[in-house]
């Protein structure tokens, strides 16, 4: 199965003037001239969904918009690092308003950790009906390497799963070993990918229900 849409990509950012503001309009500029994305789509069945123990001394919460600072604060330089503060703390505060769940980890009360789900717009494409998706999962870099990614994706299944939606999908890129193995761990599977070329402001995607198994393999060996 393979499906292709083109969209537009103009549209004006509520960014005020400054350095930030000027390195984010060059880098937008060049990724409109020619960018080339691929992402590893993956997905999790959610009903019989189970509360899960772990031995990592993390809180996992649902956020709230009291949260937005801890959340811009922990929000890591690969994400969000081309954007003005002032632009991340108005993409957090947007998703509050328009009431997109957000869950986070939290140790000794500091955000390490989160994850924001909303109805997803993907999974139509694999036809996986009720589904929400996992987008900006992030963790901190004080928190890594103790398997929070996972715990999250977790958690954000069961919250969902009691929420009764049927079905959580995510999108990856390969460039992030560290978050296909969070999901992995968590038990979603890969369900295919997809592919976004941008040029000249003009974008089009395709999704596919083929994966790269050697990709994968590098990923994830077991």
């Amino acid at each position: 199965m393979t499906l292709f849409l083109v969209s537009s990509s103009r549209g004006r950012h509520p960014l005020r003037r400054g350095s930030s503001h000027i390195r984010y309009l060059s880098n937008r500029a060049l990724r409109r001239i020619f960018s080339y994305q691929r992402w590893l789509v993956l997905y999790s069945e959610l009903k019989s969904k189970k509360g899960s123990d772990s031995s990592v001394p993390v809180e996992l919460r649902r956020a709230e918009e009291s949260d937005t600072a801890a959340i811009v604060a922990a929000l890591p330089d690969e994400l969000v690092g081309h954007l003005p503060r002032e632009a991340v703390d108005n993409m957090v505060r947007s998703r509050f308003k328009n009431g997109v769940p957000c869950f986070l980890a939290l140790a000794e009360g500091s955000v390490v950790g989160g994850c924001w789900c909303p109805t997803s717009r993907t999974a139509q494409f694999f036809d996986l009906a009720n589904a929400a998706e996992i987008t900006t999962l992030f963790v901190a870099p004080p928190g890594r390497g103790r398997g929070i990614g996972t715990l999250l994706c977790r958690y954000a299944s069961e919250s969902l799963a009691r929420a009764g939606r049927s079905y959580c999908v995510s999108l990856v890129w390969y460039s992030r070993p560290a978050s296909v193995k969070a999901h992995l761990n968590a038990g979603f599977k890969p369900i295919g990918e997809k592919l976004t070329i941008s040029l000249f402001g003009i974008r089009w995607s395709r999704y596919s229900a083929n994966t790269n198994p050697k990709r994968l393999r590098v990923l994830w060996p077991e």
